[in-house]
């Protein structure tokens, strides 16, 4: 490129020199032809050195674009690499994940044996407690938490081995593509590079979005793992409580009802002892008078007080002056008040 720019300078400064030594001649030339053919030949000389001027802007256009083309390209096969080496490091990273959750699922598999295991002995304490009060125990151990456990984990292990084996594959192909690519080979045109290196990047952010897609899938499966773990010790926890609450309440239930049985006790003996009382005082006994004699007497009582009133009234009656009715006035007070007395003396 250097060469054919000085080429070009040198062209120019001969065609300068050779217009200079025209303008020259055309100053010692006088006649008419003559003049007109120098005139010609330096308008053509003019357009030659404009052609000539063109082209180095072009080559020199041309040079710069393949400069840039060039460093990115370079840019990007530096940048290719790296992505390819964070793809492997990505890969090891799954490898090893998997291998986690390979453990962390053998170690959920003796969990769920033993959870099933205490499980089973619970239901077999309870239906032995709960056949004493021969109670049918089938409508409370129809629980299906062991089946969806069951059923949970053959999917984990299903969409791990899926996801496991489509991964494996996808990066093997895409890792081989990639060096394929990217193996030494002859200069080829710029823009056939560019596409590879656009069509590489497409494929590169694909696997990242599969990566990332992987990854939050393996997250789902760690929450679902988790959830179930928590949903099994609740269960267990509750049962536990459930039946400590049962047993207190029914113990508590006892008690209250041996308290009331002996309040009940005391009440009926204390009535019994207030009826034989009350019975004596109302009967009498053998050496006392009974409440009913006094109640009979205190009857004749009254009724001679109601007929002495009467008395008393028809007087009052026949009375029509006013000390007579204050006279009145005190007798059926009097009458009333002997009446009172009687009855209480009685």
């Amino acid at each position: 490129m250097d060469d054919d720019i000085r080429s070009g300078q040198i062209k120019r400064q001969e065609a300068e020199t050779r217009l200079k030594q025209a303008e020259q001649r055309l100053n010692n030339i006088q006649r008419p032809d003559q003049i007109n053919n120098v005139k010609n030949q330096l308008k053509q000389l003019r357009e030659k050195i404009l052609d000539f001027e063109k082209k180095i802007e072009l080559i020199r256009k041309t040079i710069a674009d393949n400069d840039d083309e060039i460093a990115l390209y370079n840019s990007e096969l530096q940048r290719i690499r790296n992505d390819i080496a964070n793809l492997i490091s990505e890969i090891a990273n799954e490898a090893t994940q998997k291998q986690l959750l390979l453990a962390e699922k053998t170690v959920l598999e003796q969990e769920l044996k033993a959870l099933d295991t205490a499980h089973k002995f619970d239901v077999e304490q309870l239906r032995s407690k709960v056949a004493i009060a021969n109670v049918d125990p089938a409508p409370f151990f129809e629980s299906e938490l062991t089946s969806s456990i069951r059923e949970i984990r053959k999917q984990f292990e299903t969409i791990t081995e899926q996801q496991q084996q489509q991964l494996q594959n996808y990066y093997q192909a895409k890792v081989s593509a990639l060096i394929e690519y990217h193996q030494p080979k002859q200069p080829i045109e710029s823009q056939w590079q560019t596409e590879k290196i656009r069509e590489i990047t497409r494929t590169i952010s694909d696997v990242r979005s599969r990566v990332n897609n992987l990854q939050m899938e393996n997250q789902d499966l760690d929450r679902q793992i988790a959830d179930i773990r928590q949903q099994i010790q609740s269960t267990t926890y509750q049962d536990d409580q459930r039946l400590i609450n049962e047993q207190k309440y029914y113990r508590d239930e006892i008690e209250r009802l041996k308290g009331y049985i002996n309040d009940l006790e005391k009440y009926r003996t204390t009535l019994e002892e207030e009826i034989r009382r009350y019975r004596l005082l109302l009967e009498g006994g053998t050496n006392q008078v009974g409440l009913r004699h006094f109640a009979e007497e205190a009857e004749k009582i009254m009724n001679r007080g109601r007929s002495l009133l009467d008395s008393l009234n028809l007087r009052l009656i026949k009375n029509t002056s006013g000390p007579s009715s204050s006279h009145n006035v005190r007798e059926v007070t009097y009458s009333t008040s002997y009446s009172s007395g009687s009855g209480l003396h009685g």
